[in-house]
C-alpha cells in the first residue's frame, strides 16, 4: 500500500503503476484461486511485455503498454485468445 500511496502523490512514473499493478495481481494469486480463462488473458497480456492484472473480480483486465507497437502486439495476443482491447480516449 505505500507503493501505491507514492504513486497517488505523483513520486513515482508509469514503470512503477506497472510494477505495482503486476505485484497486485501476483499477490491476489496468492491467496485465492484464479479461473484459469482470466489467468490466461494476464499471462498473455504479459507475455508482450505490457503490465496486467483484473479490473476488477474476473473476466476483464486492465493494464499498461509502452507504445504503440506494444499495443499491437497486445492487441494480437489477446485476439488470439478471443478476447477484445478496447484503449479508452483520454481527454485533457
Amino acid at each position: 500500500m505505500n507503493r501505491i500511496a507514492v504513486i497517488g502523490c505523483g513520486g513515482s512514473g508509469k514503470s512503477t503503476l506497472s510494477r505495482v499493478m503486476n505485484e497486485n495481481f501476483d499477490l491476489r494469486r496468492t491467496i485465492m484461486n484464479i479461473a484459469p480463462e482470466n489467468l490466461r488473458m494476464v499471462e498473455v497480456a504479459r507475455s508482450t511485455g505490457a503490465s496486467a492484472k483484473f479490473a476488477g473480480s474476473g473476466g476483464a483486465i486492465v493494464g499498461l503498454y509502452k507504445d504503440g507497437k506494444q499495443y499491437q502486439q497486445l492487441s494480437d495476443a489477446l485476439a488470439a485468445i478471443r478476447c477484445t482491447v478496447l484503449r479508452p480516449m483520454i481527454f485533457e
